[in-house]
């Protein structure tokens, strides 16, 4: 078991839209363990943007093997967080001498399966999702995620009975979540009478001295729900290698249990307190009050949010109107949208209505904006100068990115990291997916953000998109229009509108 107040390693050592994904997991890390030290290790360039982040206490970067893992192994973090789950970050955990070591599931042979063979089989959740899904192995739950929970109690009527003020309140501190319990045969009416479990599973055990002839199938019944955790009221050796066995990856029980080791957290056992008040007691590591409530977002800093306020103001043409960022590039060719449909874009948006567009991008960006921009310009006779700023390669690092988003009321963008930046700091999103898909599990995620993407047999084509279309045809980009795009854009916008009056 870990200590009160651990030393946290988490790695990521990708790209900007991983990275961005990430917050939402130290806030939930810093929640639970207040007191904890949460260290990040990142590639060298995404050092400044963590700095300060909340749930973040210190960031690494990666400086080579003989030198990082030196630095991890001098820490002495007592558990690492691997949320790459490639061959360089299992052989930095493996180095690390860390007291516990969890990884997230990667899924990466069922996403290609889908890509090369167009098998839909496998874990598709969102990428954000697998994050998450490792932090319930440590203890670490979000009220408003949908778990599945076992609950063993197996004992006599009156113990089925003090157990139901331990559902109630299971029921309520996870509302969305599934909760299954497994009781006696000769009390499973009591649990199915209370209406706080969703399913009652009963086992014969008075009067049968066999029961224990059943323990494999009752494991691989359990194996095959995949629960995120386990509380056992229930003391006994049944019990414990039921949850163990089952492979339920997170077991609260009391330190009075039958084999104790095999539990995950072990609660003190107090014989002075009343039965329900020590079974709801088996509640509290999975609901700590520091981590009831959890919300995450980008941290903005001050000083650029001022900064970038007054820049933006001094752009000629309507001030008072809407801003609108424009993410046109990405690393990937087959990702971007056309430079013409992004021009005619923004020349319906100003001149229908009055946005003012901030163009965003790295210096490998730069050459499309000019692009765009010249094609505004030969489009139209448009004389007066358009309501418009180009930030691209000029944003002394992604702070200056996360200042302007925060300070925008859409971004338009491929598929690519500022969307996730965008959502992370609240700016609602209209992205553009071409070669990939929703289902790969990056998508922009939130009830205002929205994705178009064209249905075709031959998407997704590849995880990441490519130099060229291998079909030839390029529709998935194609069938997006300009008029689906400003249709949507105007949608969001207007939606903007009504929440900022009321």
């Amino acid at each position: 078991m870990l200590k009160e107040q651990p030393r946290i390693l988490v790695i990521r050592l990708s790209s900007l839209g991983d990275i961005a994904l990430t917050l939402p997991v130290y806030a939930r890390l810093k929640a639970r363990w207040p007191q904890g030290k949460i260290s990040v290790l990142v590639k060298p360039v995404f050092v400044e943007l963590l700095r300060g982040q909340p749930g973040v206490d210190e960031v690494l970067a990666w400086e080579g093997w003989r030198r990082t893992v030196s630095e991890i192994r001098r820490r002495r973090f007592e558990l690492l967080v691997d949320l790459h789950g490639s061959l360089r970050s299992r052989m930095l955990s493996l180095w690390s001498r860390a007291g516990r070591r969890v990884r997230y599931p990667k899924s990466i042979l069922s996403r290609r399966g889908w890509v090369w063979f167009g098998k839909r089989g496998g874990d598709r959740r969102h990428t954000l999702e697998r994050y998450l899904a490792v932090l319930p192995r440590l203890g670490v739950f979000d009220p408003q995620t949908p778990y599945r929970f076992l609950v063993v109690q197996t004992a006599f009527l009156g113990d089925a009975a003090l157990t139901l003020p331990l559902l109630k309140a299971l029921r309520e501190g996870f509302p969305r979540s599934q909760i299954t319990v497994l009781s006696a045969s000769e009390t499973a009416g009591v649990f199915q009478n209370s209406r706080t479990a969703d399913q009652v599973w009963s086992i014969r055990k008075r009067r049968n001295r066999l029961y224990w002839l059943a323990l494999p199938i009752w494991i691989w019944r359990i194996r095959r729900q995949k629960f995120s955790a386990a509380l056992l009221p229930h003391r006994s050796h049944f019990t414990a290698l039921l949850a163990y066995g089952g492979g339920v990856p997170y077991r609260v029980g009391f330190a009075s249990s039958a084999w104790p080791r095999l539990l995950s957290e072990a609660v003190s056992f107090d014989w002075k307190t009343h039965d329900s008040e020590r079974n709801l007691s088996l509640l509290y590591p999975l609901l700590p009050k520091a981590s009831r409530e959890v919300s995450w977002r980008w941290h903005s800093d001050p000083e650029r949010l001022r900064r970038w306020s007054e820049n933006l103001r001094k752009v000629p043409g309507n001030p008072s109107g809407p801003r609108v960022a424009i993410a046109p590039g990405s690393a990937w060719r087959t990702k971007r949208w056309f430079p013409g449909r992004f021009a005619e874009l923004a020349r319906r948006l100003q001149q229908e209505q009055g946005v003012q567009i901030l163009w965003i991008g790295s210096i490998r960006d730069v050459p499309i904006v000019r692009e765009i921009v010249a094609a505004m310009d030969d489009s139209t006779s448009h004389r007066e100068p358009w309501n418009m700023l180009s930030v691209a390669g000029k944003t002394e690092n992604l702070q200056d990115l996360v200042a302007l988003l925060s300070l925008c009321q859409l971004l338009i963008t491929n598929d690519s990291g500022p969307m996730h930046i965008a959502a992370g700091v609240g700016t609602p999103v209209l992205a553009l997916f071409g070669p990939t898909t929703r289902e790969l599990g990056f998508f922009p995620q939130g009830p205002r953000s929205r994705v178009l993407e064209a249905t075709l047999a031959c998407r997704p084509c590849s995880l990441h998109g490519g130099r060229r279309c291998p079909e030839g045809h390029f529709l998935c980009m194609r069938l997006i229009t300009v008029d689906e795009v400003s249709r949507a854009a105007g949608e969001l916008l207007r939606h903007e509108s009504l929440v900022a009056l009321g």
